[in-house]
Order: C-alpha cells, then structure tokens, then sequence
C-alpha cells in the first residue's frame, strides 16, 4: 500500500529536503545528520588511454570523517572533513614536445573542516541550514599537485575528492517537503554561498569566487509496498565571472 499524505513516513519527508540542501550548498555534512556516518572509504582507479596512444593512471583514496553533536531533538550540528591522496602517472613531456618515461605525482593532505546548523520544523517538513567552511585544509598548491587535482576533477571519473582547501565559506539554506497525494512529495529549496578568497597555486595570486544563488525543485514518487521511489530533481544557479588577482 503506497503511504498517505498523513503517513508518509518522516525520515522520507526529511530525506527529500536534506538532498536539495546538499545540492544547493555544495556539502556532505548532511549524511550525518541523523547520527553516524553515510560516506564509507572509498578507493577508485582508472587507466586511460590518450589519442595519441600514450597510458595514464590515476588513482584515489578517500576517508571523510563526519560527526553529529545533537543540541535538541530537532537541532543538531554536523562536523565533516576528510582527508584523501591522489597519484596520477602519465608520460612526461619536455618543452619540445618530445614524450619521454612516465612521472608519478601524488597530492595528499586534508580538507576544509566544514560546521553545518540543521532546524528541522513543522513535522521535518522544513529544515533551515547555517554553516560555515573553515580554510584548514591543503592549498597553496605546486605546479605537480596542481596537474594531480586537475586530473582527477574530471567528472566522469567519478573521484570524490577534487578539491582539498578552500576560504572561509558562509552558506544558509531552506528546503520543504510538501504532500500532493499518496505517495508523491513535492521539495522545493533555496541556498546561498558566500566564498572567501583562497590561494590556490604556489606562488600565483588569491583566488575570489562570486557569491552564488541556487534554487531547486524535487518530485518524489513513492512505489507501493517496496520501499522504494523515484526522484526528479532540477536545480538552477545564478553567479558571476570569479576574480583572480595577480
């Protein structure tokens, strides 16, 4: 039988927003809300293959670390960080063009110790979010960590770690679950980050993201008697050009 409008269970309800809050912030953090952490170890490797024939590798490990302090039983705070190493292998070039044996590079290090504030209301159909990023992880980059990052941002590598220190980010959201009928859940969301400036190359000039703004819709369908559903999601984000000084 597929949940009413009035039992729809509430740990559904609160999964619907705290997945538009993820999105609209750009965090993690959110897995522990519930006490615990969602995000296991996680170990991928690729080997590629360039047009011209030559091989690269790239690897990564990843550990996050998220803990839940619970100040109310409706508010609660999310510590997360992580800390990760990436090695990427491919041939090195000299400056005339010429291939030559391959290099190894690895960036390893820590992230940014990220602090997230869930209110969760009105039956956690609405929850508001504060947090702050706080600039402890590895930045200030050499040119042969900065050839690692680039590698592995790549999105079809699928790498969870792509970046490793930012600035002192300040962001605020609220997302809300709304019933349409038995079953289908309507989420509607909005998100706010506001960037510090960062270095981000050894060396190079600091780096200044724009504010960002982002809205987000979400239909979810709930299949009958099977514990499982289906979600539509589609978000919007407005921002500028980044600053680079220097």
């Amino acid at each position: 039988m597929i949940p009413s409008i009035s039992t729809m269970p509430a740990r559904r309800r609160l999964g619907v927003v705290l997945v538009l809050l993820s999105v609209l912030v750009g965090s993690s953090a959110h897995a522990g809300v519930d006490g615990g952490s969602r995000l296991p170890t996680e170990y991928r490797s690729w080997k590629l293959e360039t047009a011209g024939g030559q091989e690269l590798r790239i690897s990564q490990i990843y550990v996050p670390l998220v803990g839940t302090v619970f100040l109310r039983p409706s508010t609660r705070v999310v510590v997360s960080a992580a800390a990760g190493r990436s090695r990427y292998e491919r041939p090195r070039v000299s400056t005339e063009g010429e291939i030559g044996a391959n290099v190894t590079d690895a960036l390893s290090g820590a992230t940014d110790v990220k602090l997230q504030l869930y209110q969760k209301l009105w039956r956690n159909r609405l929850v508001l979010l504060g947090g702050i990023n706080l600039p402890t992880g590895k930045r200030e980059l050499s040119q042969e960590e900065l050839e690692v990052m680039q590698a592995a941002v790549h999105p079809l590598l699928g790498m969870r770690l792509k970046q490793y220190g930012r600035g002192l980010d300040l962001n605020a959201g609220a997302a809300l679950s709304l019933p349409l009928a038995p079953g289908v859940e309507l989420g509607a969301g909005l998100g706010y980050v506001l960037s510090g400036k960062y270095t981000l190359a050894e060396g190079g000039g600091e780096y200044d993201p724009t504010p960002e703004t982002s809205g987000s819709l979400a239909l979810e369908l709930a299949s009958a008697g099977k514990g499982r559903s289906l979600q539509l999601r589609v978000t919007g984000r407005t921002y500028q050009e980044d600053k680079l000084e220097g």
